[in-house]
């Protein structure tokens, strides 16, 4: 991370048995932060990661 960029390499992710709504959550979490492009600290602590689309991840 650079100020207040993100840049994330080859993501991967395991097989594992979970609902189809599980897999689907982590799909868009991989498909934002592969698409990553700026991060926030927020006052609270939380981090937000936004997506090149605008969609963003929140992390607390």
């Amino acid at each position: 991370m650079q100020r207040d960029q993100l840049s994330v390499g080859d993501l991967a992710s395991t097989m594992m048995l979970c609902t189809p709504k599980q897999m689907e959550r982590e799909r868009t979490m991989l498909d934002i932060l592969g698409q990553s492009r700026r991060v926030e600290q927020q006052g609270d602590g939380t981090l937000q990661i936004f997506a090149a689309d605008g969609r963003a991840l929140t992390a607390n």
